[in-house]
């Protein structure tokens, strides 16, 4: 039966190959979402190793939190931002999935881990998600979740303004347009809870800072942070 399958698979790589979602390249046999090159050149991070990381200090004093990390060290033109890409725009969702597993193995690692005991993505506005089809920060959270054995709270957290892309925008410009941007839909399962918040990029931090905060309104609980990437 394994022949088969193997057999089976070759035919389905032939005619629609699987492609490296940063270079492009064919997949081969045992290569997931990244070419056994591309998986070895992530730009790592390991912020989940210091407590005092560029990560946790950008929100020093604007958020309590317990622990802050990112996987990946963002670059224009580099290699994170084509998967960022590929996974916002081009319908590569198995990217989040992916690379999501990989940000709960590393805070599996890290000394400063503390179990959290829910995961929530940061929400896009109902349009956005609707123009998308989809959203990103979903399919991240659902890799950190599998690995953390931790439940996901998908529609806890909401998006209550839509905001146009914030790309350009800098710090005061994108923490005016995210201060009241998020609500929370649900009664807290466990307002005493600690919640880990999911991201894709981490820059100014305004959006990170508005959600944590909104979560904080809401409950007693605490705040973890996580994203798949960092920029300065």
């Amino acid at each position: 039966m394994g022949n088969w399958i193997r057999w089976a698979e070759d035919v389905m790589h032939l005619w629609f190959p699987r492609l490296c979602a940063s270079c492009g390249r064919a997949l081969y046999h045992g290569e997931k979402v990244l070419c056994t090159l591309c998986g070895y050149d992530l730009p790592y991070t390991d912020f989940h190793l210091v407590a005092t990381n560029p990560a946790a200090r950008q929100l020093w004093g604007r958020v309590p939190f317990v622990q802050v990390t990112a996987l990946l060290y963002f670059r224009k033109g580099g290699g994170v931002q084509r998967l960022m890409h590929a996974l916002k725009y081009e319908g590569y969702t198995e990217v989040g999935h992916f690379l999501g597993r990989q940000l709960g193995e590393k805070l599996l690692e890290s000394p400063l881990y503390q179990p959290p005991d829910f995961i929530v993505p940061v929400p896009l506005h109902p349009r956005r998600q609707s123009q998308r089809g989809y959203n990103q920060c979903d399919f991240i959270a659902q890799g950190v979740s599998e690995i953390l054995q931790a439940p996901l709270l998908k529609d806890f957290l909401v998006r209550t303004h839509f905001t146009h892309s914030q790309t350009l925008s800098g710090r005061d410009s994108r923490q005016s347009n995210t201060s009241q941007a998020f609500a929370i839909r649900a009664i807290a399962p466990n307002k005493g809870a600690h919640f880990l918040l999911i991201d894709d990029l981490m820059t100014t931090g305004a959006t990170l800072e508005a959600c944590a905060t909104t979560l904080l309104s809401h409950t007693t609980g605490q705040i973890s942070i996580a994203t798949l990437a960092y920029t300065k």
